[in-house]
């Protein structure tokens, strides 16, 4: 049952709602594959610096930001890109039916699960065990943590047509893993950006209105104290926004001056906030690293919001990734794939290979915590 409309409106409604894309349109493949790979770019550039607090991160990058997580070298990505290409092929196969969705992906996150990711989050681990004993729309965990909004900007792409199938599937895909509504609100508030951003570029005010508006048509009674928080938050980087602030400064204000956490508020706003005011996608991606905190999380929304708007993006270190499954010709048949628009014949990754991937990483993240110990602090 839905909520006193007319006080969750004076809350958050903006003066005038943007209109939803209603005509059916063909993305190409490209368009996926920059936005698949603008995702793996800001993950696997993030990981190295995650949970650093920005004023160390911005000394440790300051002649450049590259891959360096095997060998100061060449990078790996994390759950951020997975869960993107997890529910990319759980796409595929749905069509749009939002129950064969769910279904495909709960199997496949439980089968990611089996395989011990690494850096995995807490409430995401506990609603997939549950999987197992439950349906998966029974299985969330109360957390606000930002693990749907990975997979909420292919969902926005790929459904950028229509908003009731839309918010189907984002809501499938949250209340999963998490039933806090301030992860749906988000995670719908950031695949309605993207799916807008298929047609029409957003300036910072378009994105924080479709925030409000997102959150007021999910909200029910008794959200009211989240929709106060989140508008204010919204007030917060509105007024930066048209005083010209410095990103940091601007995230500063929302609680962000140590570093973006994986809570879902600042994580899914600072993203979004980032990519609105970047040039590029790789601007996207140094921003949000040289926030700290969540680094590869913020990278990769950003990175992916900044790629659906059509912002240019220079994927050249994409080519150091030296991972498994993931690499430039694995993102592009998932592209492809994408932009056909019908059941994939793409394989899961084979399971032995898949687990000790996860074991080689857990290795390496080991010893970037020991590097941490050692200066620049």
């Amino acid at each position: 049952m839905v909520g006193n409309r007319s006080t969750l409106t004076t809350l958050l409604a903006p003066d005038k709602p943007l209109e939803s894309p209603q005509m059916p349109f063909t993305i190409d493949s490209q368009r996926y594959l920059d936005l698949l790979s603008a995702t793996a770019l800001g993950d696997s550039l993030g990981l190295p610096y995650e949970n650093m607090p920005g004023q160390r991160v911005r000394r440790l990058t300051r002649s450049g930001l590259r891959q360096r997580f095997v060998f100061g070298r060449y990078g790996v990505i994390s759950d951020d890109t997975e869960h993107a290409l997890i529910t990319a092929r759980a796409l595929m196969n749905a069509g749009n039916d939002a129950e064969i969705f769910e279904r495909g992906l709960s199997r496949r996150l439980k089968r990611w699960l089996q395989t011990f990711p690494p850096g995995v989050g807490k409430a995401t681990l506990f609603s997939i065990m549950k999987m197992w004993f439950v349906a998966p729309s029974k299985a969330g965990y109360r957390s606000a943590g930002n693990g749907p909004l990975m997979r909420a900007p292919i969902i926005g792409f790929y459904h950028a047509s229509d908003e009731v199938i839309r918010d189907k599937f984002v809501v499938r895909s949250t209340r999963m893993t998490h039933r806090d509504p301030r992860a749906l609100f988000m995670a719908s508030g950031i695949a309605d950006i993207v799916a807008h951003l298929v047609e029409d570029p957003l300036d910072w005010s378009s994105m924080s209105r479709l925030f409000r508006v997102a959150a007021n048509r999910h909200a029910i009674m008794g959200d009211s104290a989240h929709l106060d928080e989140l508008s204010g938050l919204l007030e917060t980087l509105d007024d930066a926004h048209h005083k010209g602030l410095p990103i940091l400064e601007a995230l500063a204000g929302i609680g962000g001056s140590k570093g973006i956490d994986g809570y879902c508020y600042r994580s899914g706003l600072a993203a979004a906030y980032i990519a609105s005011h970047a040039t590029s996608v790789n601007e996207a991606i140094q921003f949000s690293v040289g926030v700290g905190g969540d680094t590869d999380s913020t990278a990769a929304i950003a990175a992916a919001i900044a790629s659906a708007s059509g912002k240019p993006g220079r994927y050249d270190a994409i080519n150091c990734i030296v991972d498994w499954p993931v690499s430039p010709a694995y993102l592009e048949a998932h592209a492809k794939a994408l932009s056909l628009r019908h059941p994939n014949d793409l394989q899961e990754p084979a399971y032995l290979p898949q687990l000790l991937r996860n074991l080689v990483v857990v290795v390496l993240d080991m010893g970037h915590i020991l590097r941490r110990l050692l200066p620049p602090y």
